[in-house]
């Protein structure tokens, strides 16, 4: 008999006073998994911008309801943001990274790095738009 995968799902009147809640939660079902600190913090770091875009993008800096899946499946970590704002652009997610070096404090851009932040914490960024919900699915590698 093959085991479950496991799977939780948190859902949020996700107004700005929620970012954090939803991304210790994420982070600490991704800490069941082998992957290091690092790891887990550059998925904290991701899923923080990406609910606060929601938020504050999405929702206007209002409260409004969003889905957080997190799903441990064989090789990778799927983790599903569904909110019911306004589509986002795909372009903009393709066009999403920005390159700078982090340590140089004074040339960092100004805006434009949440959306190449969440690239860059995961392996894979994917965005739909299904009936009147975004779902922004996003994928980190695990084990070998």
């Amino acid at each position: 008999m093959a085991m479950p995968v496991p799977h939780i799902v948190l859902t949020v009147d996700g107004g700005l006073e929620q970012v954090a809640l939803i991304g210790r939660a994420v982070q600490a079902v991704c800490g069941l998994t082998d992957l290091d600190a690092d790891a887990l913090a550059a998925i904290e770091l991701g899923i923080v911008e990406a609910v606060t875009n929601i938020v504050e993008h999405g929702y206007g800096g209002d409260a409004g309801p969003i889905e957080a899946a997190v799903t441990l499946a064989e090789g990778e970590i799927v983790i599903e943001l569904k909110d019911d704002g306004p589509p986002l652009d795909p372009a903009r997610l393709a066009e999403a990274r920005i390159d700078f070096d982090p340590t140089d404090l004074a040339n960092l851009p100004e805006s434009g790095m949440g959306l190449s932040l969440i690239q860059s914490s995961f392996d894979r960024v994917v965005y739909e738009r299904a009936g009147d919900r975004n779902r922004l699915s996003l994928f980190k590698r695990i084990g070998p």
